[in-house]
């Protein structure tokens, strides 16, 4: 029998854990250089880059004189033959330098000197062509002999000269910076190089010492056979000692077997205490099966409620739109001459179904959120701005009620996040809610501001105000405070705030009142902000 020893000499072991250590030290000098070139590619890379940048650069300043040039050469022939084919390459110039000018500003943006001396270079082009603009105008209007004068005075060739200087010294600072990028170059492709000769003698040097310890660890390997034979004697001595103690718990495995025995006779008691509990859970189970049963009634009825009111929002909203339509022939007296009495009763029918159409709307949006067929999109919206078109969509409402309304301005925009025609929809519910219960000659104020992550729109009323317990119930359907405090002609079927405050939530948001009795009412929505 050949037995493997538990344990190495210590040197050995010493050994073998500083070859790892080498074959470590190995692989990050291969890892460091492999760094070193990708940061010099990376480095080259973005050197090229600011090159071509340079090039770019000293090519636009050059199509800055080349143009020059050929405006001067344009406006010289047309002064010299009062030929206007001379003139295009004039005009055509004007708009090239600007072009130019534009890009150089662009390419040079982090160059503080540079576009100053950009700048400078503008204005002197600029009047370098209003002047050759002037002359063809005097040229056009009085004739050569005019612009004579004004070419005497060499006024011109001082202005070209300057250009020439400007765009010489934009050119000369680029060309400094390429020299500069260029030294820059040749210090990182020498550094290179040294760090590339460095790791390569590095990693041939570790190389041979590799060698040289596999070599010694052999060596060691064939002094320490011996070692390992008389272990492996002593390692039998303890195998017999094993079979010794296998004999002895093989009278403990008979032990065990009677103990087994007595363990049966429990798991017969466990079995049947394991039937009393199954019969116990098919109880529970055909209790949980009525109750899930009765769910799904509630469920097909609560459906049925939905599709009901649907259908009913529906129809109802076909015959109304043609008792409205109706009303709107008869006052434009289509079907005859209409008293004033009669078109104030027209007027009326008109306003009471337009109050009708709007409970059916909202019975209709209240049964879509309920049936989740309603989608909302997300956008950025700004509530500064649907706030101050709401007086022109409530402006008759506020007029009748005797209302006032205000909107405060905020001093930066409210953008918020969340479908813009709903939160419209929300703010006009909030602001028809202030009017119901406002009474004549108060006011309505609406405001936004931002808050930290949110945007939050204040409507505030100096209305009859809300008792403190109302604050939950004001917000559930088809739930509505004392009528008696609301105006007839405004009372509707309480879906309004339910309606408002359930898209807000759905956009992430949420609406919140402050009132008491008799102080008035602030109603606060709040939404994520963009």
């Amino acid at each position: 029998m050949t037995l493997v020893p538990d344990t190495l000499p210590f040197n050995a072991f010493r050994t073998r854990s500083r070859l790892p250590l080498a074959a470590f030290a190995s692989a990050g000098i291969v890892l460091v250089l492999g760094v070193v070139v990708a940061v010099g590619i990376n480095r080259t890379a973005n050197r090229w880059k600011w090159v071509r940048h340079t090039d770019e650069v000293l090519a636009r300043t050059s199509a800055v004189l080349q143009r020059m040039t050929e405006a001067e050469s344009g406006q010289r022939g047309y002064l010299v033959t009062g030929d206007s084919s001379y003139l295009a390459p004039f005009y055509g110039a004007a708009h090239a330098v600007e072009m130019q000018i534009d890009t150089l500003r662009r390419l040079t943006a982090d160059n503080r000197p540079q576009v100053e001396r950009l700048n400078a270079l503008d204005q002197l082009t600029r009047e370098r062509m209003r002047l050759l603009a002037m002359r063809i105008g005097l040229r056009d209007r009085y004739g050569l002999d005019s612009v004579r004068a004004s070419l005497s005075n060499g006024s011109g060739t001082t202005a070209m000269q300057r250009v020439r200087e400007q765009a010489s010294a934009i050119a000369a600072d680029e060309r400094g910076l390429l020299r500069l990028r260029e030294a820059a170059e040749a210090r990182d492709e020498r550094l290179l190089y040294a760090a590339l000769i460095l790791g390569t003698l590095a990693a041939a040097m570790v190389a041979l010492m590799l060698n040289t310890r596999f070599q010694r660890e052999a060596e060691r390997q064939r002094e320490n056979g011996d070692a390992i034979e008389a272990r492996n004697a002593q390692l039998e001595q303890q195998a017999r000692t094993l079979q010794q103690q296998q004999a002895s718990l093989e009278e403990q495995a008979v032990e065990l077997e009677l103990q087994s025995a007595q363990l049966q006779d429990q798991t017969a008691e466990l079995a049947d205490t394991n039937s009393e509990l199954e019969a116990s859970a098919d109880s529970l189970l055909a209790r949980t099966a009525l109750a899930e049963e009765h769910r799904e009634r509630a469920e097909s009825a609560n459906e049925a409620k939905t599709q009901f009111l649907s259908t009913m929002s529906h129809e109802l909203r076909t015959p109304l739109n043609a008792i409205t339509g109706y009303v709107d022939l008869l006052t434009l007296g289509v079907r005859g001459t209409v008293t004033d009495q009669q078109r104030d009763d027209l007027e009326r029918i008109r306003r009471n179904g337009s109050h009708l159409l709007s409970l059916i709307n909202d019975i209709l949006n209240f049964a879509k959120l309920e049936a989740g067929e309603l989608i909302l999109q997300d956008e950025r919206v700004d509530v500064a701005a649907l706030l101050g078109r709401l007086e022109p969509v409530l402006g008759p409402q506020l007029a009748q009620q005797r209302v006032s309304f205000r909107f405060e301005a905020p001093d930066s925009r409210c953008l918020a996040r969340g479908d813009r025609d709903r939160i419209h929809q929300a703010l006009v519910n909030l602001v028809s809610n202030a009017m119901k219960f406002g009474e004549a000659g108060s006011e309505i104020v609406v405001s936004c501001r931002r808050e930290g992550s949110m945007v939050l729109t204040d409507v505030c009323d100096t209305g009859i105000g809300i008792p403190s317990d109302k604050f939950d119930v004001i917000f559930e359907p088809f739930v509505q405070l004392d009528r008696d405090f609301a105006r007839g002609s405004q009372q509707g079927v309480g879906l309004g705030l339910a309606i408002s405050r359930d898209l807000v939530r759905r956009m992430g948001g949420d609406i919140t009142v402050v009132s008491s009795r008799g102080s008035g009412s602030t109603f606060t929505m709040s939404l994520p902000a963009a």
